[in-house]
């Protein structure tokens, strides 16, 4: 895939999880864009098997997760639910949070239907919102993702719960001492 770069505008690839990123710089703009293989099973127009790399250096636990592609794209969010999104990503990324995007989404559209009748007018309030529901309820909850029922998408190592509750009650402290300094947690660097 390498041997790419450098070619019709593209300036990096790299491996993740269930894609390829592939970073183009056109006109002076970066832009990212992430491939999917993704092959159909036979007799269904919509479902099929994504690989997912197990990025393990010791051990190859490589697989294929069935999805259906046209379900996913289904998933709506509003542009604040988006920018929520966003913003946890940040998060995500800059603490090392073991969390993943389409969890993250899943998250942000439970916690607005749990709080639906009391929803905050403000962003930062949505993100506490969101935020708070994480801590409180991420060790119990179930989220089953909408391309594959069979998928459950909070069936995470306790470790790894551990670790986000524990991260999200860390940016609540903050909150509840200073609320101004919680921009902080979701800056990126």
């Amino acid at each position: 895939m390498t041997h790419y770069v450098g070619q019709n505008s593209v300036v990096n690839i790299r491996d993740q999880k269930k894609s390829v990123g592939v970073i183009l710089e056109i006109r002076g703009d970066r832009y990212k864009i992430d491939v999917v293989p993704y092959k159909l099973t036979k007799g269904n127009s919509s479902s099929g098997y994504l690989y997912v790399n197990s990025k393990n250096v010791f051990v190859n636990n490589s697989s294929r997760t069935k999805t259906d592609i046209y379900r996913l794209k289904n998933i709506r969010l509003s542009e604040t639910q988006k920018k929520i999104v966003t913003v946890l990503k940040h998060w995500k990324n800059k603490y090392d949070v073991p969390i993943s995007s389409h969890l993250l989404e899943n998250l942000v559209l439970d916690s607005y239907y749990y709080n639906r009748n009391n929803i905050p007018k403000s962003l930062t309030k949505k993100i506490m919102m969101v935020i708070y529901h994480i801590r409180d309820n991420l060790d119990t909850m179930v989220i089953r993702s909408i391309e594959n029922t069979n998928n459950i998408l909070t069936d995470l190592p306790v470790e790894n719960k551990d670790l986000i509750i524990s991260s999200c009650k860390r940016i609540i402290e903050e909150y509840e001492y200073q609320p101004n300094s919680v921009v902080d947690f979701f800056e990126s660097d």
